[in-house]
């Protein structure tokens, strides 16, 4: 009798600590926002501003081996690169840069001096891998940036009218 009471004792001590755990150690995904980007002949370079949100674990952001970020206007190819490894603290928030290879010449885009903003979407896949101490989760975050740009074609400036990333858990 004395048996069952003790097992039964440690079952819910074990219980209760999991669900600590689950609810104090559980990550929230990761914002990132389109801060810059520059058209260059070969490539397309991105500036985003990465953040943790997650108050009380860092985060380590890489690409899978077979991972790519791509750019695309209307479903045409524009660029595609590798996010560079980076390691956030909990509550940080960082500026990274992204190189993709690619151009826009390609594209149908509008007329070069077109003051029409040409719509584009920044697709990414990153494993992040979340850490508190000897805690640790890994996750595999998806980010959607629909970006709007005026002077795409124009090599001196080009102006980001508006963004808007939004990342998911994938598993």
């Amino acid at each position: 009798m004395w048996f069952f009471i003790i097992l039964i004792f440690f079952g819910f001590i074990i219980g209760a600590i999991t669900l600590i755990l689950h609810f104090v150690f559980n990550p929230t995904l990761p914002a990132f926002a389109v801060e810059r980007l520059t058209v260059k002949p070969s490539n397309i370079e991105i500036t985003l501003r990465a953040e943790n949100p997650t108050s009380n674990m860092g985060v380590s952001y890489m690409m899978e081996k077979t991972g790519m970020i791509s750019l695309t206007y209307k479903n045409k190819s524009l660029g595609r690169g590798k996010f560079p490894k980076m390691s956030q603290a909990a509550s940080g928030s960082d500026n990274v840069n992204v190189k993709l290879n690619g151009s826009t010449k390609n594209a149908v885009m509008p007329p070069r001096g077109s003051k029409q903003p040409v719509s584009l979407v920044l697709m990414m896949e990153l494993k992040a891998d979340y850490e508190a101490g000897p805690l640790k989760k890994n996750k595999e975050v998806v980010v959607t940036c629909d970006v709007k740009v005026k002077g795409l074609l124009d090599a001196k400036k080009v102006e980001i009218v508006s963004e808007n990333c939004e990342s998911e858990f994938k598993n």
